[in-house]
Parts: C-alpha cells; sequence; structure tokens
C-alpha cells in the first residue's frame, strides 16, 4: 500500500472511554474500602487476622490501581504518517505505509459471566512487524477514525474471496 500523505488525523488522541475509567476508579475504591474494613477489624481486636482475605484485598487493590491506570495512560493516536498504541507497558507504532490492511475479530471470554471483547486488527505488510490489534469498544472512536479504519484493504473479506484447497485427510 502507498504511504498516505494526509494531514486530516495530525494529532487525534482517542483516549479510554468514560464508563471504563468509571467503572476502574470505582473497582478500586470498592476493593480499598474492603481492605480497609478489613484491617480495621484485626486492628481493632474484631476479626483475626486471616491470611487468605488479606492476600485476596491486597491483590483486589493491586488490580484495581492496575485498572486505573491503565484506563487514564491507554491512548491511541492517529499522526500524519502513523498510528500509536499506547498501554501501560508498551506503544507500538505502525507507519501507514507498513500497513497491508485490517481485520477484525472477537475473544469471547467463556465461562458463566461470559462477555466478548471485540478488536480492529492492523496488519502489517511485513513479517517482521507485529500487527496491531485495539479493542474495539474501549477506546471512544469517532467517526473520522472509522473512516480511516474502513478504508483500509479488508483482509478479512479477501480471505473469503480465496479459493479454498484442502489436502486434508490425503496422503
Amino acid at each position: 500500500m502507498a504511504p498516505q500523505k494526509t494531514t486530516a488525523h495530525v494529532g487525534r488522541v482517542y483516549r479510554v472511554t468514560w464508563w471504563w475509567r468509571a467503572l476502574a476508579v470505582f473497582f478500586l475504591a470498592f476493593s480499598s474500602l474492603g481492605g480497609i474494613k478489613e484491617l480495621t477489624q484485626v486492628v481493632s481486636g474484631d476479626a483475626e487476622p486471616a491470611f487468605g482475605n488479606m492476600a485476596a484485598l491486597f491483590l483486589f487493590v493491586i488490580v484495581g490501581i492496575y485498572l486505573v491506570a491503565l484506563a487514564f495512560k491507554a491512548t491511541v493516536t492517529l499522526s500524519d504518517d502513523a498510528v500509536e498504541f499506547y498501554s501501560l507497558f508498551s506503544r507500538k507504532r505502525l507507519f501507514f505505509s507498513q500497513i497491508r490492511g485490517r481485520r477484525a475479530y472477537a475473544v469471547d471470554g467463556g465461562g458463566e459471566v461470559g462477555g466478548t471483547t471485540r478488536y480492529m486488527k492492523l496488519e502489517p505488510n511485513d513479517d517482521r512487524l507485529s500487527p496491531l490489534s485495539i479493542p474495539k469498544d474501549t477506546f471512544a472512536f469517532d467517526a473520522m477514525f472509522h473512516d480511516w479504519f474502513n478504508k483500509l484493504p479488508d483482509l478479512d473479506a479477501m480471505d473469503k474471496r480465496k479459493p479454498k484447497s484442502s489436502n486434508f485427510g490425503l496422503a
């Protein structure tokens, strides 16, 4: 794909939606209050210290801190020549000239609660580069981002049109 030179998306930064941020803050607050309650009961002598309870509450607080940090740090940026995905511990960038096309896929959470996470995936045209997968419903993307993404070649549709040949079961 030829490099796309355009200044339409210079400096467009997409952040995690407000409700994901609120959920992360709520989880941290709820787990912290549970930890404080447990600690005050142990300190006041109303309850015996239970290692399992303390460890679980500590783990919930750590997970809450991680979720809040991720919710307020993660961004997707469209610049004049690249798309970048920042997360808490990583930064991935694909230049427009390196993008072969787009895909969409979903990961099922399974279990009783279930839940499905949908991703938008940018496939590079070089096997040495890693693809860029972005959770679709986590970020507050606008119409311009979706227009840009939908203009990329749809690799899923191309795969469906290819003839399927199989030698499965043949010697």
